[in-house]
């Protein structure tokens, strides 16, 4: 090993001392790597001490000259027949120890119209299994989505029209059950909406009236909820920031306009066409009398 016996004898160190640090370099023939060792510095006259600091000095200083890292990536090839997938597929199955096995695809609702009948033709293929093996186990697939999206895509494929009567029979003939899962209460849209604006710990948005214009604004989507608070939250926050610095927005500008703030953005989510054409004109009140005749013009 290199420099052992030359920095034990330089220091002034003995093999008894108990280790506190030293610096052992292999000799591999790819690379040397410096394993880290201590050695007690009590021991070390101020000669030896100032020899040892300069040498771990010199041994931080070129560590990359000993040291390598190596990436290494492992492609794994697609599989060029569907049987080579089903038999894999099966293979998973048979592995598990449960007799029942869930499989959720989500957001097939989302893709072109051509991937999601795809999509729905494999799960078909796996739904009537020919694999002797797996038929023993309990396989179900669940596909939440909007059923409307669904048949919007297969009127597209198949029938190239608005035929909503053949798309329904077309899932039908798929689906073995089907749940349609109910619309959400108003009460709970508002303990939702009051809960996610308590967990922000910004205590100006706990308010009734910022609750009941996010709940009629996003009252059917939850998720729409959370990601409207968030938008709502950086707002504050820059407004925070400005209020009262004389260019941007008067003092106490938040504690008397929060909710119309909030209004605000909901309009430009809900209608950001709507609402560019209204900043692209300047226009800043609805009651303007050219506002009707400006905004039917841009629309069209």
């Amino acid at each position: 090993r290199r420099f052992k016996e030359l920095s034990l004898n330089n220091i002034g160190l003995n093999r008894n001392i108990n280790p506190i640090f030293f610096a052992d370099a292999s000799q591999s023939n790819s690379s040397s790597v410096f394993i880290p060792s201590i050695y007690d510095i009590r021991y070390l006259s101020s000669n030896n001490f100032a020899f040892f600091a300069s040498f771990v000095i010199w041994v931080m200083q070129n560590a990359t000259n000993f040291l390598s890292t190596q990436k290494i990536i492992t492609h794994i090839g697609k599989f060029q027949d569907p049987s080579q997938f089903e038999c894999e597929f099966g293979r998973i199955i048979c592995n598990l120890k449960n007799e029942r096995v869930l499989i959720i695809f989500d957001n097939i609702d989302r893709v072109s119209p051509q991937e999601a009948i795809n999509v729905l033709r494999t799960i078909k293929t796996f739904l009537e299994p020919k694999d002797i093996k797996i038929q023993h186990k309990k396989v179900i697939f669940l596909i939440p989505c909007d059923s409307d999206h669904i048949k919007k895509h297969i009127n597209l494929f198949y029938y190239k029209n608005n035929n909503e009567r053949e798309s329904e029979e077309f899932l039908k003939k798929f689906f073995n059950c089907t749940l349609n899962i109910p619309d959400f209460i108003t009460s709970e849209i508002e303990d939702f909406t009051k809960k996610s604006l308590e967990y922000t710990k910004i205590q100006d948005l706990n308010d009734e009236k910022i609750e009941w214009i996010i709940t009629r604004g996003y009252r059917e989507n939850p998720r729409q909820i959370k990601q409207f608070i968030n938008i709502l939250i950086a707002n504050y926050l820059l407004t925070k920031e400005r209020e009262g610095d004389g260019k941007d927005f008067p003092k106490d500008f938040l504690s008397n306009y929060l909710p119309q703030l909030a209004k605000y953005l909901i309009l430009i989510q809900k209608f950001p066409k709507e609402m560019n054409i209204l900043k692209k004109n300047y226009v800043f009140n609805l009651e303007e009398a050219n506002f009707n005749e400006l905004f039917n013009d841009e629309i069209k």
